[in-house]
């Protein structure tokens, strides 16, 4: 059992429907306003050899990514003016890598271990619930056809996470 095999155990991880981000919540906020207005965490892992990444998608909420372990992390980031940008999350900032990095809601995003796995966390507030996501399809493509090179490779199967998942 590898490294990435050993977490996924440890942490409880499934595999994300569309993504392909093995994950777990390990944080819900208590203090709730409303259904709609608390803060949750998860835990997440990459994995070259489980071919876990994850794919075009956008949130409506801002999620805060922090790295924890492994090997760097690329973001692939496409705003709503249509600038592709990347941002590394890892350890070591000789090399520019950031320790974490806020993905502000509406961002097309998706993202990869630059290595073996890597372990990171995302915050989101309010929390992640089903309906906040949305996976890209070739529409993505036929917007942005400058970008469409880098976005091929990240676009999912489905659009949206399937109405009977549960996390």
């Amino acid at each position: 059992m590898d490294k990435a095999e050993k977490l996924i155990k440890k942490y409880n991880m499934k595999r994300l429907p569309v993504e392909g981000t093995y994950f777990s919540r390990v944080y819900e906020s208590a203090v709730k306003a409303d259904a709609n207005s608390f803060a949750s965490a998860i835990i997440g892992l990459y994995s070259e050899s489980l071919d876990s990444r994850s794919m075009m998608h956008k949130l409506d909420v801002d999620e805060l990514w922090y790295f924890l372990d492994g090997d760097p992390i690329e973001l692939v980031l496409l705003d709503e003016n249509g600038e592709l940008s990347r941002v590394v999350l890892g350890s070591d900032l000789d090399k520019g890598h950031r320790n974490f990095h806020l993905i502000k809601a509406g961002v097309w995003q998706a993202a990869y271990s630059m290595g073996q796995y890597s372990l990171y966390t995302c915050i989101a507030v309010p929390a992640f619930k089903n309906d906040i996501f949305e996976g890209a399809d070739e529409s993505l493509l036929l917007e942005f056809p400058e970008h469409a090179e880098v976005l091929k490779e990240f676009i999912p199967t489905s659009k949206y996470l399937p109405d009977d998942y549960k996390e």
